[in-house]
């Protein structure tokens, strides 16, 4: 089973969300609204396969964030978070 990764676009009212593959093609992506059932209901298809999610956000990403790691059992984080140092 091929491992693939997630990528989400946090916005306030609404995100988009994309699944590649480890050799970099694109699986699936819709935009949605900014509803963790939402989003949990888009990721479970790929659950046992998802390697890591990646989230693009400024200031809004706790919720999702929390919300995935309360669902899944893959690492989420935050770019400007590891860039400070204080990420995993």
């Amino acid at each position: 089973m091929k491992k693939v990764m997630a990528g989400i676009d946090l916005h306030s009212n609404n995100l988009m969300i994309g699944i590649m593959d480890m050799d970099g093609k694109r699986v699936a992506s819709q935009k949605l609204s900014c509803k963790l059932k939402e989003v949990v209901k888009f990721l479970s298809p790929f659950k046992q396969r998802l390697e890591q999610v990646a989230v693009e956000s400024t200031y809004n990403w706790y919720w999702l964030v929390d919300g995935l790691q309360v669902h899944a059992d893959h690492r989420q984080g935050n770019d400007s978070e590891r860039a400070q140092g204080t990420g995993d």
